[in-house]
């Protein structure tokens, strides 16, 4: 996280007031203005923050559910008993997870970054006005390092892409290790019916009557 240099800050932040009462007012009603504007931003800032977190955890939902439904496809093609391609299969499935995780996880960064600078703003500007709210809800809320009972959501939701990282690791080395050390299934073979053709033995030729005649 980068360090705010508040000095630097303050002189681009602001110009100077004016000493003109009229225009010191002026001045004052613009910087309210600004303010406002800027803290509208923040929330927006926020909202995509939301958004974002919720399309990563649908994408890695929608992953598992594509191994699942790939392994599926595998048992009916009777494809399954194949060492090789399962391993494949889970090990491609567990690197896109874990790759897809890594950049949620720097997106997450990236987003604690801008917030604490757009804080630093904030404070900035509320130096300025007759009241300080997010100062003030800042220092009840320990400033992020007191103890007081509330942890900041950045620092629940940087672990998230961890946990799922470390899942997708755990579940690829034992599935691997599983599919690599299992006892192909022994064909076995379908019982064959031999028939025997017993040869008729010859009638003798004394056995055989004549057929009947009408002549006397």
């Amino acid at each position: 996280m980068t360090e705010i240099d508040k000095a630097s800050l303050q002189e681009t932040l602001f110009s100077n007031r004016p000493t003109d009462s009229q225009a010191a007012q002026a001045w004052d009603d613009r910087l309210a203005e600004q303010y406002k504007l800027y803290v509208e931003m923040m929330d927006k800032v926020s909202e995509r923050r939301i958004a974002a977190n919720t399309l990563f955890l649908s994408t890695n939902t929608g992953l598992v559910t594509l191994y699942v439904a790939a392994i599926a496809l595998l048992a009916d093609l009777n494809i399954i008993n194949s060492t090789s391609i399962l391993n494949l299969l889970t090990v491609v499935i567990g690197i896109c997870g874990i790759a897809l995780c890594a950049f949620w996880n720097a997106l997450i960064n990236s987003y604690r970054d801008l917030n604490t600078g757009k804080f630093a703003v904030i404070h900035e500007l509320e130096e300025h006005l007759p009241s300080r709210p997010y100062r003030a809800e800042w220092i009840g809320m320990g400033e992020g390092v007191k103890r007081t009972g509330y942890i900041p959501f950045t620092h629940i939701e940087r672990w998230i892409p961890i946990v799922f990282m470390a899942i997708y690791a755990l579940v690829m080395i034992t599935l691997v290790g599983a599919f690599s050390n299992r006892t192909p299934p022994v064909a076995t073979p379908l019982p064959v019916m031999i028939i025997t053709a017993t040869p008729i033995p010859p009638m003798p030729l004394s056995v055989i009557e004549p057929l009947p005649t009408n002549r006397p």
